[in-house]
């Protein structure tokens, strides 16, 4: 998984990611993994089971505000 996720992030020419997850990340220590490809990461897991309106505002928001350039999403359907 970490040499797929790497090439995908050196494709990309990824520096910052959005990390959205609950905990999953933590269990699959994604963490790591990124950052070990020299990555900021950027957590966001303010959302509610089956998100509102509100919920994405506030990702997007976060997403553009902290200058990410990609998003991987960790978990179920709330996640996604």
């Amino acid at each position: 998984m970490r040499e797929e996720l790497k090439a995908i992030l050196e494709k990309l020419n990824i520096k910052k990611v959005m990390l959205v997850s609950k905990s999953a990340h933590r269990r699959l220590m994604l963490d790591e993994a990124i950052e070990e490809l020299g990555i900021e990461i950027v957590h966001f897991d303010g959302y509610n089971p089956n998100p509102d309106y509100e919920d994405i505002v506030i990702g997007v928001e976060k997403f553009v505000s902290s200058g990410c350039q990609g998003i991987i999403a960790v978990g179920g359907g709330s996640t996604i």
